[in-house]
């Protein structure tokens, strides 16, 4: 995994044993509103999709801009479930030549990986806002809705990917100001 990848992994992690008090439940549902949209992406698509197969071959037609819909509903899936992913740390990563340098070293690197995480979605984000300003004035042949839409979720996606990235930097940042250099 990418250095930063294992610290953030919430799977058993997520059951307390504490009861959690309302503001911890709204804090962790707004922190899954990148699942939210994906799995909200996911039915929708497959739902079209369905329908559309039944309406083609049972009734002989098709609704005008359901390939649109779809694809709409597919790549807020897709952003949506990226950001999820690496919020969880869930990217895939190879970690094995940095697990063979000293914990310094290996905490040194998490950092620069952090940097250059945020360069990176700080970038694409920024493309991606240049591109929706770009097609804002056209419409989609059948929905004609903007195609604004449409690329606006690559603008929530790497948008999203970037908060996750700097919430590591400043949490690798903390581990390494610590005494003791906290965990690895």
């Amino acid at each position: 995994m990418i250095p930063h990848a294992g610290p953030r992994h919430r799977g058993p992690a997520r059951e307390r044993s504490v009861p959690m008090d309302n503001k911890q439940k709204v804090l962790r549902l707004i922190g899954d509103i990148p699942l939210f949209i994906a799995m909200a992406g996911l039915v929708f698509a497959v739902t079209m999709t369905a329908v559309n197969v039944v309406t083609r071959y049972f009734l002989s037609f098709t609704y005008a801009g359901t390939p649109e819909m779809i694809s709409l509903a597919f790549t807020w899936m897709i952003f949506g479930g990226t950001a999820y992913a690496f919020k969880l740390g869930k990217h895939y990563g190879i970690d094995i030549l940095v697990n063979a340098f000293p914990q310094t070293v290996q905490k040194l690197v998490r950092l620069l990986v952090d940097m250059v995480m945020i360069l990176v979605m700080f970038y694409c984000a920024r493309l991606s806002v240049t591109y929706t300003m770009n097609v804002a004035d056209s419409p989609m042949p059948a929905l004609r809705i903007s195609y604004a839409w449409y690329y606006a979720s690559a603008i929530y996606g790497f948008g999203m990917m970037l908060i996750y990235a700097v919430e590591d930097l400043v949490r690798d940042l903390k581990k390494l100001m610590q005494r003791g250099g906290g965990e690895a």
